[in-house]
């Protein structure tokens, strides 16, 4: 079973993964995860795996930190017995629907599309599990009202098209009252 955290920086996911190049090549990935928020805090690409690059993309996340804050818990696979999902589900995202639809030939090539992805991941796509907020509304408290103002939107948008339904009528309907009343009594 996943962790869920109760608000943003109270649990860190952190991970790498590898990268193949069209000449064989392999890349190391490294990223942290905000597991709230699910925002992609920091990331690394470098050519070769090293455990100074997971505590470098540690500390580039940490800048990100409130002067006043309480301590945040930084998961990896090999330390926990649950679920590193939220930063494997992020890796698969960022392989299946970006990275593998372009050409990954060069280092160059690989840090322009991934840096693309992460922009656009934490501040321009809206999530489903964040209430259709994005990673960024999220980590920072913006956007509050989004998940009750998508619910009043639809709800209009659902009167809206029961009234215009109920305002159409069809040919066999207007020339016989008896038959609109029994397909109303039937509904």
């Amino acid at each position: 079973m996943g962790i869920r955290a109760t608000r943003s920086n109270e649990v860190w996911h952190i991970d790498v993964t590898v990268i193949r190049l069209l000449n064989g090549t392999k890349l190391s990935l490294h990223g942290v995860v905000d597991n709230s928020s699910r925002r992609l805090l920091a990331w690394k690409l470098v050519k070769k795996l090293s455990p100074t690059t997971t505590c470098e993309v540690l500390a580039e996340a940490a800048k990100q930190l409130p002067q006043v804050q309480s301590p945040v818990t930084v998961l990896a696979q090999v330390e926990i017995v649950e679920s590193n999902s939220a930063i494997e589900a992020w890796w698969r995202g960022l392989k299946k629907f970006w990275l593998y639809l372009n050409v990954l030939d060069t280092e160059f090539a690989v840090r322009r599309l991934v840096d693309f992805y992460v922009q656009q991941y934490n501040e321009v796509s809206p999530h489903s599990a964040l209430n259709w907020r994005t990673p960024h509304e999220v980590s920072f408290g913006r956007a509050v009202d989004v998940p009750s103002l998508l619910e009043k939107s639809r709800r209009m948008a659902r009167e809206a098209r029961m009234a215009a339904n109920r305002a159409t009528t069809c040919e066999t309907c207007r020339g016989s009252p008896a038959s609109f009343t029994v397909l109303e009594e039937a509904a």
